[in-house]
């Protein structure tokens, strides 16, 4: 319930969450476990989804990383 803490970040279309990931960090990719997502792309708010999920456009991205 917390408003996005980054600004928005442009990718091309059919981007993934591995995309996504590289962009942010390199860690984030490295240490990734998953993703919960909210948007058009997912059928349920705050589903949690692996790098091959396709991204669509106002997507929210809550990424969970390994320790």
């Amino acid at each position: 319930r917390k408003k996005p803490d980054f600004p928005p970040i442009a990718l091309k279309k059919n981007s993934s969450i591995k995309d996504l990931a590289e962009k942010v960090h390199k860690d984030f990719l490295r240490k990734f476990d998953f993703a919960r997502i909210w948007g058009k792309s997912v059928k349920f708010n705050s589903a949690k989804i692996g790098l091959d999920h396709k991204l669509e456009d106002n997507d929210i991205v809550e990424f969970h990383l390994k320790d």
